[in-house]
Parts: structure tokens; sequence; C-alpha cells
């Protein structure tokens, strides 16, 4: 199982874990965890990101609605960037600074258009994919 949280601008955080029964536990880096119980057609639950407790609650969501994913490789460092794209098309995103960034610090993600998977961060076009939160695909 994959999940990915974000807030639009600091916190941001892809979480991996497991499945039992109707419960979901995982976790991600910088201490990230999430603990939640799926059923009737919802997520449930509490996520730690960045030091701060959150409560979510989420419908299950059918394409183009879902989580991307984009990296990009710019002189040598990683660039990251996610997006959470909700039914009525609004969406929030997190771009992740690159891996030798002095400040580890996430931003706003540009917008994701999802009709090509395309985001334009100044010159550079990141190509987004899918994350399917179940298989893993994408991530």
């Amino acid at each position: 199982m994959i999940a990915y949280v974000c807030n639009g601008s600091t916190v941001e955080a892809w979480l991996k874990g497991t499945v039992d029964g109707n419960r979901l536990v995982m976790t991600g880096k910088n201490h990230a965890r999430l603990s939640a119980t799926y059923g009737y057609g919802k997520v449930s639950g509490d996520v730690v990101a960045h030091g701060t407790d959150y409560s979510f609650s989420v419908p299950v969501v059918s394409k183009p609605s879902g989580l991307y994913r984009a990296t990009a490789v710019v002189r040598g460092a990683t660039i990251k960037a996610g997006w959470i794209v909700l039914p009525d098309g609004s969406q929030v995103g997190s771009l992740e600074p690159a891996s030798d960034s002095s400040d580890p610090s996430a931003t706003g993600a540009p917008e994701l258009d999802v009709a090509t998977g395309t985001a334009r961060a100044g010159d550079l076009v990141l190509q987004a994919v899918p994350v399917d939160g179940v298989t893993g695909s994408g991530f």
C-alpha cells in the first residue's frame, strides 16, 4: 500500500505499509506514520508528518482523481513532486527540492495537467505518473 499526504507547501510525505483486515499501518521518511481503517468506500484515520498530527477521511476515487508522482534529475540532483487530484479536479501537491539542496523544505507543486501528465516548474517539465495506492505501481 502507498499513501501520500501534503498541505501544498511545507508538509509532504510518501508512506508505505500493509493492510490487516480493514486496518492500514504505514510509515515514511522523517518519522511519518499513518494509521487508518477502510470501510464503506472511504479511508479514515490519523497521519503524522513533519511532527504534526492530522485526522483525515477520504473517499475512494476514480481516475483522473488520485495520486501522481514525478521525479527528474537536474544537474545530477533528484527533484520529486507529488499531487493529490480530487474528484472536483482541484489538486494539492508539493515539490521536494533537489537532494543536494541546503533547504530541505518542500514547496507547492506546479499545477498538474492530468490530461498530459505534465507540470512545468520554471524551465523544467515534469512528467507525472499515476500511483496506484493498492499495488504501488507508479511509485
